[in-house]
């Protein structure tokens, strides 16, 4: 029978570190066995918004202002010195003058005064033959009153006096428009008709101011 070292015989003394190491690195081998890995946080998906991509939505969009047109009224003139004045002119040029009531509120007068301005055709007419001034007609109702304008009639409205100031045609324009517009042909067939030179018309309305 084999004997065993006692405890505290010097070989046994030896072994005591070496297997108190090996039990440490097996505890230490068994815990890292059990431990989980760490698992890194699951990134979150964004999802891109197409609308937002395309920038602000019809409804969200600022809705830009339509721009003012240069005004062709002056709302604080004094319409009958402007008269007066037109007048003046016209008789050494041989020229009519054509009165335009309305206002820049109204987007009739706006279209009938690009035509005659615009068109290849009557706006050299207008040139040649008229004095034109526009008359504001909430600043003004004594005027176009005092040249007969019947008041049930829109705007913008007509009235061609001679170069003496006196009252050849009051005119609507509404016989002039078609569509969201007027009649080239028809505003050249008036302009001619009045103009310096025509067969002078009968006035159709009460006799000008004095």
């Amino acid at each position: 029978m084999t004997s065993r070292p006692a405890p505290n015989h010097p070989k046994t003394l030896r072994r005591a570190p070496m297997l108190a190491l090996a039990a440490g690195m097996a505890m230490l081998v068994g815990a890292c066995k059990q431990e989980k890995p760490a698992t890194s946080p699951t990134a979150a998906v964004v999802t891109p918004n197409p609308s937002a991509a395309a920038g602000p939505t019809a409804q969200t969009r600022p809705v830009q202002a339509k721009p003012k047109r240069e005004p062709i009224y002056n709302e604080l003139a004094d319409a009958q010195l402007d008269i007066t004045q037109a007048l003046q002119r016209a008789k050494p040029a041989n020229k009519r003058v054509l009165l335009m009531y309305g206002g820049n509120w109204c987007s009739w007068c706006y279209r009938f005064n690009d035509l005659i301005h615009n068109d290849p055709k009557i706006a050299p007419v207008l040139e040649k033959s008229y004095e034109l001034v526009h008359v504001d007609n909430r600043s003004n109702p004594k005027i176009e009153a005092g040249y007969g304008k019947d008041p049930k009639q829109g705007y913008p409205y007509l009235t061609v006096l001679d170069s003496d100031g006196k009252l050849l045609c009051n005119q609507e324009t509404g016989v002039f428009e078609e569509g969201q517009g007027y009649k080239p042909a028809v505003v050249l067939e008036f302009f001619l008709k009045y103009r310096p030179g025509a067969a002078t018309p009968t006035p159709t309305t009460a006799p000008a101011q004095g």
